[in-house]
């Protein structure tokens, strides 16, 4: 008798978890829980630094005591009527543990994580008469799924570009070279990397099981197949000054691709702070990549300027200049903004854009409004309607804008690093990241963002004729 009445037990107790995740309100309780949680780790952000462990831990901690508060101040009658059991503090570190953990698990991993953790959680729930064994279960496939992937995938460099420049292009680099116009709380500007190395600031970093060993070099020739990633102090590269000086610089390739000339443009800054909310999202527990949080050491940006034959776009009236016997005139500037790849836009269309503004430009060179912190490059001024960016108001232009740039800063626009047969050389073939990132349970929790890499690593410096 016992256990046909132990069975029946079970099977009404299974009955009741298969009804219960049927009803719409149950899953209303458990949104309202996730949200619970979540908002408790804002508390993180009281909380001294004491490592990404030390931060998970106590978000950890934290969300499940609220949530068992939560558990006990709802009244039973109201979680009855829900379909849930209360969270009681038994409960709630399962919870926490589902929130802090196997979501953020799953987002790293790509769909195959949200795929698993889906099909997991779902039939757990339903044949296991415990909802604490579910989420316990559903950790310990999210673990697996996750490593798994790791060791599958493993940590694979990326190839630099393959593409060609083209030779005798420096005149004309120097003559569509950007005007950069920063905004008025800027504190970075465009480094001279090659400056950088002469000054011993630049760091060559392997990674180590206690902490990253990051000697210091002078030159490029110092970065061998085991660096990991590279990393500028900002302490020493960041201006006292609104121009940036003599330490700045940007870069630029050129490509022919289908008789058209991209002169693609780059320049690299030493930090790109968080725009929004640096202090909440990009705290372990709320970080999730560039879902929250911004913020990465190091940061390449830049946009592209499209040169065509001058039988070619002939509405666009622009000056013809020479390259290699042919005459060419200027069609087009592609900026690399953020939330997507980067936008093409039509000379005529900008010209009439920015003398609607009140901003004319002189000698054909285009105008990109960098954006605070993240730095990204735009063909208009904000605010108004900067979205996920912070203003980007153009009140301060870089110091070597001008005629300098051609006289006695003459350096400031240079070519990147190529060897004798046009391919990628020296620093700009380095494969890894230009910063640092230290990440635990496999990426789930970072200190930041991924540290961007060399410009020869991104899609635009090999194909900019795909631009959009």
């Amino acid at each position: 008798m016992k256990i046909v009445s132990a069975t029946q037990s079970f099977l009404s107790t299974a009955q009741e978890q298969i009804v219960a995740p049927k009803n719409w309100r149950r899953l209303v309780a458990f949104f309202v829980l996730a949200i619970i949680g979540l908002l408790t780790l804002v508390l993180l952000d009281l909380v001294q630094n004491s490592g990404l462990w030390g931060d998970f831990l106590f978000a950890f901690v934290v969300t499940s005591v609220v949530i068992a508060l939560a558990g006990h101040a709802i009244p039973d009658a109201r979680w009855k009527q829900w379909g849930v059991v209360p969270p009681t503090s038994f409960h709630a570190p399962f919870w926490a543990m589902f929130i802090l953990l196997d979501v953020p698990l799953a987002i790293v991993s790509g769909w195959v994580g949200v795929f698993a953790l889906v099909v997991t959680l779902g039939l757990l729930w339903i044949l296991l008469p415990d909802a604490r064994m579910a989420v316990g279960f559903t950790t310990g496939v999210m673990l697996l799924v996750v490593g798994l992937l790791s060791a599958l995938t493993g940590a694979r460099l990326p190839s630099p570009s393959d593409a060609e420049s083209l030779r005798g292009a420096g005149a004309l680099a120097h003559r569509y070279r950007p005007v950069l116009l920063f905004d008025s709380d800027e504190q970075y500007a465009p480094v001279d990397i090659g400056r950088a190395f002469a000054a011993h600031h630049i760091r060559a970093c392997h990674k180590t099981i206690v902490s990253d060993r990051c000697p210091k070099i002078g030159s490029a020739d110092e970065i061998d197949s085991d660096v990991e990633f590279l990393q500028v102090r900002a302490s020493a590269l960041g201006p006292d000054d609104d121009s940036g000086g003599a330490d700045s610089a940007i870069y630029y390739h050129a490509v022919e691709r289908d008789s058209r000339v991209y002169l693609d443009y780059w320049w690299f800054f030493t930090e790109n702070p968080e725009p929004v909310l640096s202090a909440i999202a990009c705290r372990a527990g709320l970080h999730l990549g560039e879902i929250t949080c911004f913020r990465h050491e190091a940061d390449w940006e830049g946009a592209t300027v499209v040169l065509a034959p001058c039988d070619q776009q002939p509405e666009i009236a622009t000056a013809c200049v020479p390259l290699g016997g042919r005459q060419l005139h200027l069609v087009a500037v592609a900026y690399a903004e953020h939330g997507g790849p980067a936008k093409r836009f039509a000379w005529d269309a900008l010209e009439q854009r920015w003398a609607k503004a009140g901003t004319p430009v002189e000698d054909e060179r285009p105008l990109v409004y960098v954006a605070l912190n993240s730095h990204a490059a735009y063909p208009r001024p904000c605010p108004p309607n900067c979205g996920r960016e912070e203003s980007n108001d153009g009140a301060v232009p870089w110091g070597n804008n001008g005629a300098s740039c051609v006289t006695a800063h003459s350096d400031c626009v240079q070519e990147l690093p190529i060897d004798a047969a046009g391919k990628v050389a020296s620093w700009n073939a380095f494969p890894g990241p230009w910063g640092a990132q230290h990440c635990i349970l496999d990426g789930a929790y970072c200190d930041g963002g991924p540290a961007p890499r060399g410009p020869a690593m991104h899609g635009r410096y090999g194909a900019p004729d795909e631009l959009g």
